[in-house]
């Protein structure tokens, strides 16, 4: 490897963070899941700079250069409401030709329509690097920033307060309460995060793509689908990124709840209990 080579941008060092000492094997899962459950991601680690031996037989092996330059984009914040996540390469060229066409239709809204020159970490489809089939929380591991973009990805508090002062102005605090808090916490949530599209075999198949609506750690909301031709993904953007109505949409409405944020869900459990603890 000569000194071009390692001359790149992001520089070597500058991405996870410093070594473990654990197994090769082990560390890659670890590393991740530490990134992706992060509050705020930190600013004082210090700058570790590898030599020419580790890149070329640790770093570059474990992550390529074009998967490190997406990930600046996305930990750089782009503007981006919706990124797209190609795991099906089994139809070739006709289905290659099928995105082209749901991409280039025109009419999308701001903050969905893509910048040719954005496309690379916008659009991700290469078979060599996301050829997942129906497994796409695959990409968590491959690239935990378009998981969890940006560097701040707490729930606010703002918004617990206001949802804390909402219950408190309830009513008798029975079942009906509890769910609308948790509808609250759940559209809470999903406010300042990017969501995922998700296109494989059956979206190819049927013209509906998977809509995973995120928090701001990648943690799935709600699991849905959404059409990929006509006005599906202006009319949802404006009920729930401009208005605020999320319950006035199909795709949330007919969504299933994410694990996490189902009645007894472990970030349910948290935030219902943060919400109550004044209230």
């Amino acid at each position: 490897m000569d000194t071009q080579d390692m001359a790149v941008d992001p520089p070597w060092g500058t991405q996870l963070g410093p070594h473990l000492p654990l197994p090769a094997s082990s560390q890659h899962t670890t590393l991740i899941s530490a990134f992706l459950n992060l509050d705020t991601l930190p600013t004082d680690l210090p700058l570790l700079t590898p030599t020419p031996s580790e890149i070329s037989t640790i770093l570059l092996p474990w992550r390529p250069q074009k998967l490190r330059r997406i990930a600046q984009q996305h930990i750089q914040g782009h503007g981006y409401h919706y990124i797209f996540l190609r795991t099906h390469y089994g139809g070739g060229e006709s289905d290659s030709a099928k995105l082209r066409g749901w991409l280039d239709q025109g009419g999308w809204p701001n903050g969905v329509e893509i910048r040719p020159e954005d496309e690379y970490f916008v659009v991700l489809d290469d078979e060599e690097l996301f050829d997942f089939g129906d497994d796409w929380q695959r990409v968590n591991m491959v690239l935990p920033e378009v998981a969890a973009p940006g560097a701040d990805r707490r729930f606010g508090e703002g918004s617990v307060e206001e949802l804390r002062g909402q219950f408190e102005e309830g009513g008798t605090g029975g079942s009906e309460d509890e769910e609308d808090l948790e509808d609250r916490i759940r559209v809470s949530a999903t406010i300042g995060a990017v969501w995922l599209v998700v296109v494989d075999e059956e979206a190819f198949e049927t013209g509906e793509l998977g809509l995973m609506i995120r928090d701001k750690k990648g943690n799935v909301v709600k699991d849905s689908l959404i059409k990929a031709e006509g006005d599906a993904f202006d009319t949802f953007y404006l009920y729930c990124m401009v208005k605020g109505a999320y319950e006035c949409t199909a795709e949330w409405g007919n969504g299933a709840v994410g694990r996490k944020y189902r009645s007894g869900g472990s970030i349910m459990r948290e935030l219902k209990a943060q919400i109550k603890a004044k209230a």
